[in-house]
């Protein structure tokens, strides 16, 4: 019975983090899928990596909330259909200093690592991510999977900005680079995990179209 009822818990928490993740995301009707696909790149990565089934069904659920701090970002910049101005730009990238508000102080693994990764998941390997200009090492793993993660499927996704990128471009962007993205902003240990699943993301990407799960 005991069991039976932790394991209830634990499906409820999970359940409320993922709704939680949601209401961060929900003015944009492709958010659900957005996260739902998250979660499986990054553990799919992380898997790749030779990191612990621990780690990866940990950022499985801790992935989703990277983006909770955007809840503080006005409307009229989170849903602009063109580009950002300079001081749009400055309070855009409040959202992980938010984020980090949000999810701070809690006991659980999840949310530990969910606070990670909303804190530093914009942060560059070569140190020119933001916001707080670390490098290297200093990003934790969680994050810089996340990066990739966050990457190739916002290059993969119509935005009212930008048209939506397939699969081999999106490839090429981030193993190769273009005029705003580099592979030096990414951990060499992970870009080359990446480039070993590539398929798998987009065997990912096509089947979470919907934040339904596909029948």
């Amino acid at each position: 019975m005991m069991k039976k009822k932790t394991a209830t818990l634990s499906f409820d928490y999970i359940e409320t983090v993922h709704r939680l993740s949601l209401a961060a995301e929900f003015k944009d009707k492709e958010s659900g899928a957005h996260i739902k696909r998250i979660s499986y790149y990054t553990q799919e990565l992380a898997l790749e990596l030779g990191l612990s089934k621990k780690f990866a069904e940990c950022i499985f659920y801790a992935a989703p909330m990277h983006d909770v701090g955007k809840v503080g970002i006005p409307d009229s910049i989170l849903l602009k259909s063109g580009p950002l101005s300079e001081d749009e730009w400055k309070i855009m990238r409040l959202h992980p200093y938010i984020g980090v508000k949000i999810l701070r102080g809690s006991e659980s693994a999840v949310l530990k690592m969910a606070e990670e990764i909303a804190y530093f998941h914009h942060e560059l390997w070569d140190g020119s991510g933001y916001p707080l200009g670390y490098e290297g090492d200093k990003i934790p793993m969680s994050a810089r999977i996340m990066s990739i993660a966050d990457q190739y499927d916002a290059l993969r996704s119509e935005r009212p900005f930008k048209k939506a990128f397939d699969h081999d471009k999106t490839v090429e962007i981030l193993t190769k680079g273009d005029k705003r993205t580099s592979p030096d902003h990414f951990d060499p240990e992970v870009l080359n995990g990446f480039d070993r699943v590539v398929a798998r993301f987009q065997e990912i990407f096509e089947i979470y179209q919907t934040a339904e799960e596909p029948s």
